[in-house]
C-alpha cells in the first residue's frame, strides 16, 4: 500500500491514464492527492 506521498511521486514519474484513490488512506488522504495533481 502507497500513502499519498508515494501516489504523488509514482503519479508523477508514470502519467497513467487512470487513478484510484481511497479517502482514509495514510497522509495525505485522497482529497489531498486529487489536489496537488490538479495543481500541477
Amino acid at each position: 500500500m502507497w500513502d499519498g506521498t508515494q501516489a504523488i511521486e509514482i503519479t508523477k514519474q508514470q502519467k497513467p491514464d487512470l487513478i484510484f484513490l481511497d479517502l482514509v488512506m495514510p497522509p495525505p488522504d485522497g482529497k489531498a492527492v486529487l489536489k496537488t495533481l490538479k495543481m500541477e
